[in-house]
C-alpha cells in the first residue's frame, strides 16, 4: 500500500488511498514534527520543544511516549514507513517523496535547474500540492515559524511561476489572480509590475496605466515616495506601447549589464536551511523594500561558503535583471594582501561603464558614486572571502533593489548590529550529505564495490566540505586506485593533513588553515595551538583558563577571538570546540611554535582542572566516600568550585567525554597517580548514570596504574571497583576473580575497611547470580567489620543488604528490621543514597507480602530521591518494579508508563536483556485482555 503524508494544509496521512488514523490534533503534531526531520534522528527534547513550546505539560515525556506509542500502532503494517526509537530520539523512516512538503522542496529544487516549460510545470506541480495553511492548528513557536517561513517560500514561487507564465504568452491564466494579489498586497512593487504587464499583454493597456497611477498615488500618500526604477520603466514603456513587451519578445539590453559572478558550482550538494535562509532575505527585500538585505555567511575555511553564495545567486539570477558584481576580497588566503575597498570600488564602477578618467580618487567619492550609479538598480552582490566589516561597509549600496552577499570567515558583527544583516553559519556537512557529496563526484559503482570505504572517508574528511572534494578529486583522477587506499592515508591522525595537502593552495587543508592562522596575534596564536593539544571533543571557558594559566576573562575573549574568524565554535553557553582537521592543524603549529615548556605546563594545568574539578564533583555526589589525597595542583590550573550536587552532576556530565580523553592521555604518558585518580573521580558519576562500560575502561587502566605504582591499596580498590561494575554488567565470574584479588590483598595487609568493602560487593555478587543465602553470609560479614570502623553510613548499607536479600528468602521479619534500621541510620547521617535504597528495599519487601499501596508509596518515594541524586541506573530499575506495582494495583495506563520510561533509560544505558524483558511486558500491555 503507498503511504502518503500532507503537512501543505491539515496533518493528514493515507496508506493506499485511505485515511490513516492519526490520533487527536496533539499527537498529529508530533508525527509532522517527526515527519519535517524525515529520516533523522529528531532528539526527544527538541521534540518536546516543537510540540508543546513553553506549555509542556506537567508528564511531558509520559505523555510523548503515549503518543509515540499510538502512531506505532497507527503505522504498523503499512509498507514504507517505520517510527523507531533511537539513543536520546526518534526518528521516522519514509521515502521524501511520499511528504507533500519534501516532495514540494523537491520540485523547486528539479526547476531550479530546468528552463521554460519545463519549469514553469514543475513550479505549477509543487504548489499544486498545497491544499491551505501548513500545520493546521498548530500554535507553537517552532510551528509557527515553519509556516510563516513555508508561507514566504510559497509566495516566492508563485510569482516565479507567474513570471514564467507571462514570459510564455500564458497572461490570461494568471490576470485574474494577479487582480487578487493586486488588491491583497497594493504596496508590492513585484506584483505590481506583473499584473501590469499581463494587463498589457491581455489588450487592456488602459486599465494597467490606470493602476498605475492609483499606485503611484498610494505611495505618495502613505510612504512619501515614488514607484521604483523597474516599475516606472515598465508604465513608460506601455505609454509606448513598446512591442517587445508582447509575449515571446525579449528586451534588448540598452547598455552593458556586468555578470561578473564566476561559474556555477558543480554537483553542489546540501545546505538546504542556509539556502532557504538566503531565499527568506531575498523575500524580505522584495516585499518590505528594505534598504539592503546583506547576509553575511560564516564559516571556517574550506567549509563551503564561497560554493553555496554562488549556487544561490545562479539559482536567483532572474532576479536581478541589472547585473551581478562580484569581488574575491581576499580577506584570508595563503600569501594575499587583502584587497582595499578603494581598489574594490575601482572595478565595480568600471563594470557599470564610469569611464576610468570619471572615476575619483578618494574612498568616500568613489562609495557615493557607486551608491549613486546603483540607486534604484536591482542587483546582486557578491562580496567574497572580506577580512572584517570595515572591509565592506563602503561597497554596501545605499537605497533598495540590491541584495549584498558577504562570505568570511569572520562573523561580521558590526554588519549584523549596524546594517540588519542576516548571519548565516555555515557548519561541516552530515554524513548523509558528505557521502552525497562523494556520490556525486565519483561513479557509483565505484562507490558501492567498497562501501566501509567510503564510510570511512567520511569519517575521517569530518564533513568539511573542502577535505571531502580533495579526496574525491584525487579518486576521479586515479580511477584504478582503490578507495581504501586512500582510507590508508587518512586513518592516522599523523598523515591525515599531509594527505590533504596540495602545492595548489586552492586544493590544500593547510594552505587555507594557515591563512587564518597567520592573521591571529601571537597570543591568540599561543592559544589556538594549546587548544590543537587539549584531549576531548570540546573545552570549556574555565579549562582553556587552565591551558593557558590565566583569568577567565582573558580566557573567554580569547575564545571569543578565535569564534570571530571561525576557527572554534561555540556550543552551549562557554563551551567550545575545534573541527579535526583544524584541531590537527593547530597541534602541528603548537609543536613547531610553541616552546616545549610551555607546552609541557600547559598539560600540567589542564589535566590538574579536570581532576581536582573531577574530585570536588565526586566529593558533592557522595559525601562519604574516602578521601584522596591529590597533592597540590599545578600553579594555574584553577579548578572550579562547584556549589551543589546538582551543580557537580552538571559539571560532569558535560566533561564526561573531556575526562574519558584526558584519562587515556594520562595512560599514554604513564602518568599512574593521575590515571587512577581519574577512574576515582568518575565512578559515582559512571555508576549512578549506567556508564558501566566507561567505568570498567576506567578501571582496568586504574588497575594498570596500580600496579605500575606498587600500592597495594590502589591495586585492592581496582580490583574491588571492576568487580562491583562487573557485577552490574552481569559478568559474574569476572567479578568474582577480582574480589578474590581484592580480599587477599585486604587480609594480607590487614586493611579492615577494604576487607569490609570487598565483603558486601560479593554479598552483591552472589545476590545478582541468585544465591541469596551465600549472600546475606558474606552480608553480615561485613557488618560488624563497618561497625568496628565506626562507619554508619556503610553499616546502613550492610543492614539493607541483609535486609533485601531475606527478602529473597522469604524472611519478611529479619527483612523488615534491618531495612528499617538502614534507613533510620541513613536518614540520621544525612545519607540520601542509603535512603533511597532502603526506601527501594522496603518497597519489594511490601510488594512480596501482596501490599501493594504501600510498595508503590514506597516506589515513587525512592524514585524521587534517585531522580534528586542523578541515579539513572537505580531510577530505571525502581520504574520497573513500580510498574509491576500498578498492575497489581489495576493501574494499567500508569504501569504502560513506567515501562517506557524504564525501557528509554535502560537502552540509553546498553542494559539489552533489561530492555527486551520491558519490552515483551510493553507488548503484552498492548494485546488483548490488558
Amino acid at each position: 500500500m503507498p503511504i502518503e503524508f500532507r503537512l501543505l494544509g491539515p496533518i493528514e496521512g493515507f496508506a493506499g488511498g485511505h485515511p490513516l488514523l492519526l490520533g487527536h490534533a496533539r499527537q498529529r503534531l508530533v508525527l509532522a514534527a517527526l515527519l519535517v526531520e524525515a529520516n533523522h534522528l529528531l532528539p526527544a527534547d527538541k521534540l518536546i520543544d516543537r510540540v508543546w513550546g513553553d506549555r509542556p505539560p506537567y508528564s511531558v515525556r509520559n505523555t510523548l511516549y503515549g503518543y509515540i506509542h499510538r502512531l506505532r500502532r497507527a503505522l504498523s503494517g503499512t509498507a514504507g514507513v517505520d517510527l523507531v526509537r533511537e539513543s536520546g530520539g526518534y526518528r521516522l523512516l519514509v521515502a521524501p517523496v511520499a511528504v507533500d512538503l519534501h516532495r514540494f522542496t523537491k520540485l523547486l529544487d528539479e526547476a531550479s535547474h530546468a528552463e521554460g516549460s519545463a519549469r514553469l510545470a514543475l513550479l505549477g506541480e509543487g504548489l499544486s500540492l498545497w491544499r491551505g495553511e501548513p500545520f493546521a492548528t498548530a500554535d507553537t513557536p517552532w510551528f509557527n515559524t515553519l509556516r510563516q517561513q513555508l508561507e514566504n517560500k510559497r509566495f516566492a514561487v508563485n510569482l516565479d511561476r507567474i513570471d514564467l507564465a507571462l514570459e510564455h504568452g500564458r497572461y490570461r491564466d494568471v490576470v485574474d489572480e494577479l487582480t487578487d494579489l493586486s488588491e491583497a498586497l497594493p504596496l508590492n512593487e513585484r506584483v505590481a509590475g506583473q499584473h501590469l504587464l499581463a494587463l498589457y499583454q491581455d489588450g487592456r493597456a488602459a486599465e494597467a496605466l490606470a493602476r498605475y497611477d492609483r499606485l503611484r498615488r498610494r505611495l505618495a500618500d502613505e510612504l512619501g515616495c515614488d514607484p521604483g526604477r523597474s516599475l516606472r520603466t515598465l508604465h513608460e514603456r506601455i505609454l509606448l506601447a513598446d512591442p517587445v513587451l508582447l509575449p515571446g519578445r525579449r528586451t534588448p539590453d540598452r547598455q552593458p549589464v556586468p555578470r561578473q559572478l564566476p561559474g556555477r558550482p558543480r554537483l553542489f550538494t546540501g545546505r538546504a536551511a542556509q539556502l532557504a535562509l538566503l531565499d527568506d532575505a531575498l523575500l524580505e527585500d522584495e516585499t518590505t523594500g528594505a534598504t539592503a538585505v546583506i547576509s553575511a555567511i560564516g564559516g571556517s575555511g574550506g567549509v563551503g561558503k564561497t560554493w553555496l553564495a554562488l549556487h544561490w545567486a545562479h539559482r536567483h539570477l532572474d532576479r536581478f535583471p541589472d547585473g551581478q558584481l562580484y569581488v574575491n576580497l581576499r580577506g584570508y588566503g595563503p600569501g594575499a594582501k587583502p584587497v582595499h575597498p578603494t581598489e574594490a570600488l575601482h572595478g565595480f564602477l568600471d563594470a557599470l561603464g564610469v569611464k576610468p578618467d570619471s572615476v575619483p580618487g578618494g574612498l568616500e567619492a568613489r562609495s557615493a558614486l557607486f551608491r549613486s550609479l546603483l540607486a534604484e538598480r536591482r542587483m546582486l552582490l557578491l562580496l567574497d572571502n572580506a577580512r572584517d566589516a570595515e572591509q565592506v561597509r563602503p561597497l554596501l549600496p545605499g537605497s533598495p533593489g540590491c541584495t549584498v552577499i558577504v562570505t568570511s570567515r569572520e562573523q561580521m558583527v558590526g554588519l549584523v548590529s549596524a546594517h540588519g544583516a542576516r548571519p548565516v553559519h555555515l557548519d561541516v556537512l552530515s554524513a548523509q550529505e558528505s557521502h552525497d557529496l562523494l556520490a556525486a563526484r565519483l561513479p557509483a559503482t565505484r562507490l558501492a564495490q567498497d562501501p566501509a570505504a567510503v564510510s570511512a572517508l567520511v569519517t575521517y574528511c569530518a564533513g568539511l566540505p573542502l577535505a571531502l572534494s580533495i579526496v574525491a578529486a584525487r579518486a576521479a583522477v586515479e580511477p584504478h586506485k582503490p578507495l581504501e587506499a586512500s582510507v590508508a592515508e587518512l586513518e592516522h591522525e599523523n598523515t591525515r593533513l599531509g594527505a590533504l595537502d596540495d602545492p595548489d593552495p586552492a586544493a590544500s587543508i593547510r594552505a587555507v588553515l594557515s591563512a587564518s592562522y597567520s592573521a591571529l596575534e601571537p597570543a591568540l596564536a599561543e592559544l589556538f595551538g594549546l587548544l590543537g593539544l587539549a584531549p576531548g571533543p570540546d573545552i570549556s571557558t574555565a579549562a582553556a583558563t587552565a591551558l593557558i594559566g590565566g583569568v577567565v576573562a582573558e580566557a573567554a575573549a580569547a575564545l571569543s577571538a578565535l569564534e570571530k574568524v571561525s576557527l572554534v565554535q561555540r556550543l552551549d553557553g562557554d563551551r567550545f570546540r575545534m573541527h579535526d582537521l583544524v584541531r590537527l592543524f593547530a597541534a602541528e603549529v603548537a609543536a613547531a611554535d610553541v616552546p616545549q615548556r610551555r607546552r609541557t605546563a600547559a598539560s600540567a594545568r589542564l589535566r590538574d582542572f579536570y581532576l581536582q574539578t573531577g574530585h570536588r564533583a565526586d566529593r558533592l555526589l557522595d559525601p562519604h566516600s574516602a578521601e584522596v589525597d591529590l597533592g597540590t595542583a599545578t600553579p594555574g590550573a584553577a579548578p572550579l568550585a562547584l556549589s551543589s550536587e546538582a551543580a557537580a552532576l552538571r559539571w560532569l556530565e558535560a566533561e564526561r567525554s573531556n575526562l574519558i580523553a584526558v584519562l587515556d592521555r594520562c595512560v599514554q604518558d604513564r602518568d599512574h597517580a593521575a590515571v587512577w585518580q581519574l577512574a576515582w573521580a568518575m565512578t559515582t558519576f559512571n555508576l549512578r548514570r549506567g556508564f558501566l562500560a566507561d567505568d570498567v575502561a576506567a578501571w582496568v587502566e586504574g588497575l594498570r596504574a596500580a600496579r605500575s605504582l606498587g600500592a597495594y591499596a590502589t591495586e585492592a580498590l581496582a580490583h574491588r571497583m571492576l568487580a562491583d561494575t562487573y557485577t552490574r554488567m552481569g559478568r559474574l565470574e569476572d567479578a568474582l576473580a577480582h574480589l578474590q584479588e581484592a580480599l587477599t590483598l585486604a587480609e594480607r595487609h590487614g586493611d579492615v575497611p577494604a576487607q569490609a568493602h570487598a565483603q558486601i560487593v560479593l554479598a552483591q555478587t552472589h545476590a545478582t547470580g541468585g544465591d541469596h543465602r551465600r549472600a546475606i553470609t558474606h552480608a553480615r560479614t561485613a557488618l560488624p567489620l563497618y561497625r568496628q570502623l565506626g562507619n554508619t553510613v556503610w553499616e546502613a548499607r550492610a543492614l539493607n543488604r541483609i535486609g533485601s536479600y531475606a527478602v529473597e528468602l522469604a524472611d519478611f521479619d529479619t527483612a523488615l528490621s534491618h531495612c528499617r534500621n538502614a534507613l533510620t541510620l541513613s536518614r540520621g547521617s544525612n545519607d540520601r543514597r542509603g535512603e533511597a535504597d532502603a526506601l527501594a528495599s522496603l518497597a519489594v519487601l511490601h510488594a512480596r507480602q501482596a501490599d501493594y499501596p504501600r510498595a508503590a508509596e514506597l516506589h515513587r518515594r525512592a524514585l524521587h530521591l534517585y531522580t534528586e541524586l542523578g541515579a539513572t541506573y537505580e531510577e530505571a530499575t525502581t520504574l520497573e518494579r513500580l510498574g509491576a506495582v500498578h498492575v497489581h494495583l489495576g493501574e494499567h495506563d500508569r504501569a504502560s508508563s513506567a515501562w517506557r520510561d524504564a525501557l528509554e533509560l535502560y537502552r540509553i544505558q546498553g542494559r539489552h536483556e533489561d530492555a527486551e524483558r520491558v519490552t515483551t511486558r510493553l507488548g503484552a500491555a498492548a494485546g488483548p485482555g490488558w
